[in-house]
This record gives C-alpha cells, sequence and structure tokens, in this order.
C-alpha cells in the first residue's frame, strides 16, 4: 500500500490542479482557499531556499560594478506569494525594487512570518556564509521596517518597492524604467514555449547597459513536492501527448 500512496498523491494533485486551471473562476477559488487554509505552508525558509537567495546575493555582488551611494534597480519577476528572493536581497542591499507577476498571489501573514523567520536565519547563518557584518547589520533596520508595516501598501512605501501585475506577463508597461540586475527563482519553467522569446527579448531591452540577467529555473518536476518519494523527474516517464492530456495544467500558480 505505501509504495502506490506516492502515486495516488501524485496523480490526485495532478487533476485538482487541473481542474482548478481551468478558467478565472477556478483559478480565483483556489487563490481563495490557498490564502484561507494553506499560508501556513509558507511560513518557513527551508535549507533550499536560504542557499538559492544566498546564491542570488552573492552573484549580484560579485558581477555588478560597486559605485559609492548608488541605489541599484532591481526587478524580481514572478514574486510569488510572499516576495521572498526580493526580500531576501532587500534584507542585504539598498536597492530600488520592482516586484513584477501576472497574479495576484501574495499572502500578507505568510509573507510577514516569513520576513521574520529569514532574519532569524540571516543573524545565525550570515557569519558562516559569508555576509559582511554591516550588511547583517543593514538587515535588521529592514527587518524593523518589515515588522511595523500592517499591510503590503505600508511594506512597499516603508521599502520602496514597486509592485506590478500584468496577467499576461508583458513587460511592456515597464519601458520607461532600466534595470541593473533582472531577476526570477523557479519562473521562466512556467511560461509558455511560445512566449519565451518575447520574455527574453523584453528583459534585455529593460537592462541598463552592463546590466545582468539571472534566473534559476526549476527543471524538476513540481507535482512530486507534493509525493513523497517520488523521482524529481517523473514527468520523463510520459510522453508529451500523455503529459499534455492528464498532468499539464494552465499556469495555475
Amino acid at each position: 500500500m505505501n509504495s502506490i500512496m506516492p502515486y495516488i498523491s501524485y496523480f490526485g494533485t495532478a487533476t485538482l490542479l487541473k481542474i482548478f486551471s481551468m478558467n478565472s473562476l477556478t483559478k480565483k477559488a483556489y487563490r481563495i482557499i490557498s490564502n484561507k487554509y494553506f499560508q501556513s505552508n509558507h511560513y518557513n525558509v527551508s535549507d533550499i531556499d536560504f542557499s538559492r537567495g544566498l546564491w542570488l546575493y552573492k552573484s549580484i555582488n560579485q558581477t555588478i560594478p560597486k559605485q559609492n551611494n548608488q541605489r541599484y534597480q532591481l526587478l524580481e519577476i514572478g514574486t510569488g506569494w510572499t516576495h521572498f528572493y526580493g526580500l531576501f536581497l532587500r534584507h542585504l542591499m539598498n536597492i530600488d525594487l520592482t516586484l513584477f507577476d501576472i497574479r495576484d498571489n501574495r499572502q500578507w501573514d505568510a509573507t510577514k512570518t516569513r520576513a521574520k523567520n529569514l532574519y532569524s536565519k540571516l543573524s545565525e547563518l550570515g557569519p558562516a556564509a559569508g555576509i559582511p557584518t554591516e550588511s547583517l547589520k543593514y538587515s535588521k533596520f529592514i527587518a524593523d521596517c518589515i515588522s511595523n508595516s500592517g499591510n503590503f501598501v505600508q511594506l512597499y512605501t516603508n521599502l520602496k518597492i514597486k509592485y506590478f501585475i500584468e496577467s499576461d506577463g508583458n513587460l511592456q508597461n515597464l519601458d520607461d524604467q532600466k534595470f541593473d540586475v533582472i531577476f526570477s527563482v523557479d519562473v521562466f519553467e512556467h511560461i509558455d514555449s511560445f512566449a519565451l522569446d518575447q520574455t527574453i527579448s523584453q528583459i534585455y531591452g529593460l537592462l541598463k547597459p552592463g546590466g545582468i540577467s539571472i534566473h534559476q529555473i526549476g527543471i524538476d518536476d513540481h507535482l512530486t513536492h507534493y509525493a513523497k518519494n517520488m523521482g524529481a523527474k517523473e514527468y520523463l516517464r510520459y510522453s508529451d501527448r500523455t503529459w499534455k492530456l492528464f498532468f499539464e495544467n494552465n499556469n495555475i500558480k
């Protein structure tokens, strides 16, 4: 029985997500249910979350030139439930941050709790991870700003953050801005293949001369997140036709 339970979870999750992704109403229902009953799933900062944030921070610091008193302009594509990676960088860098998403999945309680847990982890692991002392001191100031914010509007005001939603994923409305860094984590695998060329072209059009585009792409089978003991490349078992018919959903997240 234990051997088939992961497959029941795998197929069951695929079916539910496919149903929830059918149209705008079912997607809205999915977000309402997630926000009401599953915010606690996004409270924690896992070791993987922390290591990815640290990779982003170090990659940016090692790549873009250091200039005194310059506030770098950063754009995160696909900021998700809790703005985690944008806020990770904001804890350690005095930056102007723009957040972009295709739908509003924000969860305030989860954002605030996860940011608190992030600060605890930065305080604990930051020195050994090579984060400079002055950056860790700055993170305390940012943590206090988040703690003193009562909602997303206050958070954005306190931390000088801009937040945009474009349901079609088009970045053209940001054309009046230029960025030093454009980044994403676990986003590009969700972009339809026919839209990739346009997205990449728009990203390069938004970069300042010498700016960088940095993206972590999740190539694991995301359905296995809900099914323990299944391989990360489970999707390779199925043909394109079978996958599209039984497993593919219309970008519900």
